[in-house]
């Protein structure tokens, strides 16, 4: 059984949860596939950002939703 760090790892690596990393099982996740390249990059784009300005970036998308 790989270590708890190791599952951590695992899952980021891979967008799933550790649940699914466990189980026999294969579960349909609940997600929105976005087709939208330009948003996908975008979004890669926050994903690099530092915290403090991915929390202004969510604050500004929150206001316009």
């Amino acid at each position: 059984m790989p270590s708890a760090d190791t599952l951590i790892r695992l899952s980021d690596i891979f967008n799933v949860s550790i649940d699914y990393l466990l189980s026999d099982e294969v579960k349909q996740r609940d997600s929105t596939v976005l087709q939208d390249k330009e948003l996908l990059e975008s979004f890669a784009k926050v994903e690099r950002m530092n915290e403090h300005t991915k929390s202004i970036v969510k604050e500004f998308m929150d206001v316009l939703s």
